[in-house]
C-alpha cells in the first residue's frame, strides 16, 4: 500500500510492506495528478529511498512515519533524518542446516531406506531432506 503527498516543493512516498515501510522523498511536484487508489509507478532513482524494517528496530518505525509526515506537510527542513534506517545490532534467525548425512537426521529416526516416508497431510519426507507436498 502507499501514500502520497504534496507540499510546496515536493512529492512524498509512504510505501507499506508487511516487514517495514520505505519513503521516498522527491524533489518537485507530480506531472500527473495523483488519484486515490490508483496506480503508482515510481523508481528508486527518483529520488532518496529510505527502507526502513521492522525487525531489530529498538525505534517505533510507525510513529517515526507518522512525524515525518506531519513535518512534511509543514513543509520542514531535514526530512531525510527523520526517516533514516535505523542501525541494528539483532541479527535475523538463521534458517536450520539442511539435512547431509541420512544417519543423524528425522528421515533415518523415521526409518527411512531409500525411498520417501509419509509424515501426515500429505507431506511426504525424502532421504535428502527435503519435505514435498505431494498428496498422493
Amino acid at each position: 500500500m502507499a501514500y502520497s503527498a504534496i507540499n510546496k516543493r515536493q512529492t512524498s512516498l509512504i510505501l507499506m510492506r508487511k516487514n517495514g515501510i520505505d519513503v521516498q522523498i522527491i524533489e518537485g511536484l507530480p506531472v500527473e495528478e495523483m488519484k486515490p487508489n490508483s496506480v503508482l509507478s515510481t523508481s528508486q532513482g527518483d529520488g532518496p529511498f529510505i527502507r526502513q524494517t521492522f525487525h531489530g528496530s529498538r525505534d517505533n518505525i510507525l510513529e517515526r512515519t507518522a512525524k515525518f509526515g506531519q513535518s512534511f506537510l509543514q513543509n520542514s527542513e531535514n526530512l531525510e533524518a527523520m526517516v533514516e534506517p535505523i542501525q541494528t545490532t539483532k541479527a535475523l534467525p538463521k534458517p536450520p542446516p539442511r539435512v547431509r548425512d541420512r544417519e543423524d537426521d528425522l528421515y533415518s529416526a523415521l526409518g527411512g531406506d531409500g525411498g520417501p516416508i509419509y509424515l501426515s497431510d500429505g507431506v511426504w519426507l525424502t532421504s535428502d531432506g527435503g519435505a514435498h507436498d505431494w498428496g498422493r
